[in-house]
């Protein structure tokens, strides 16, 4: 998972010698340099888990959280990446209390552990609170099985394109805050889903949101080279873009 931040880099003032006659000098003050804003909030027992929302998820005996056997909540998806039937799901999901990290949050990126049997998944999104106190939209932050058993009825694990909006941006797998409509708080929801009609469920084990306040002021300057040699490699300069359009599951 990509984390992305910038990070003000301060630099040291120069004090000017002085000849006699001697006289006090004052140094230039080192300047000030804002301490990064980013936390991580986790969410991994039970305990944890009861200050959130249950719709339709139990507890199993070891610690995860479990689709109710008893759930009456269904919901349809197609899979943009198998053979475009409709199938109905039942689901139940988890959703996080409110969390507010004291920063205005530019970027947020969400991690989770979880077990899913064949033909079941999870889907995670989130969504911000503005100063205002409306929030946005929830938005989906990705939909993963553990399984690549396509035949069986595992789906592709996938992002999801054309989310944006005047609130934010979706990339690949990270909230963007539009400028200007950065949140102060947030909740993270992840459903569950297994196939109507079957008992298995996914095993939710564990959440984590990363929150960030991008910083301004890195002048490009990094630290003097102190290995006393260096070997560079011919190696060959390759671009990412490279594979531009493979894996149309993970956006292209």
């Amino acid at each position: 998972m990509f984390r992305k931040t910038a990070i003000g880099i301060a630099s040291l003032a120069t004090i000017a010698a002085v000849t006699a006659p001697v006289a006090p000098v004052n140094a230039t003050s080192e300047p000030t340099v804002a301490s990064p804003k980013i936390t991580a909030k986790h969410w991994d027992s039970i305990r944890d888990f009861a200050r959130g929302t249950w719709e339709g998820v139990i507890p199993s005996l070891d610690g995860s959280l479990v689709i109710s056997p008893g759930s009456k909540r269904t919901t349809t998806y197609t899979d943009p990446f198998g053979d475009g039937t409709e199938k109905s799901y039942a689901y139940g999901r988890w959703t996080s209390p409110v969390v507010t990290p004291g920063y205005a949050i530019d970027e947020s990126i969400t991690s989770w552990n979880a077990r899913t049997p064949t033909g079941t998944f999870v889907e995670t999104t989130f969504r911000g609170r503005l100063p205002d106190g409306t929030w946005t939209k929830w938005y989906v932050m990705g939909r993963w099985a553990s399984g690549d058993d396509f035949a069986a009825g595992d789906i592709h694990r996938t992002s999801l394109d054309g989310q944006g909006d005047t609130n934010a941006n979706i990339w690949t797998d990270t909230f963007s805050a539009r400028t200007g409509r950065e949140p102060v708080a947030y909740q993270t929801r992840v459903t569950l889903l297994r196939p109507e009609g079957t008992r298995k469920s996914p095993r939710l084990d564990g959440v984590t949101t990363m929150t960030n306040e991008l910083l301004t002021g890195d002048d490009g300057v990094t630290s003097d080279f102190t290995l006393g040699r260096h070997v560079e490699l011919p190696v060959p300069r390759f671009s990412q873009n490279i594979h531009k359009g493979e894996y149309p599951e993970f956006g292209g």
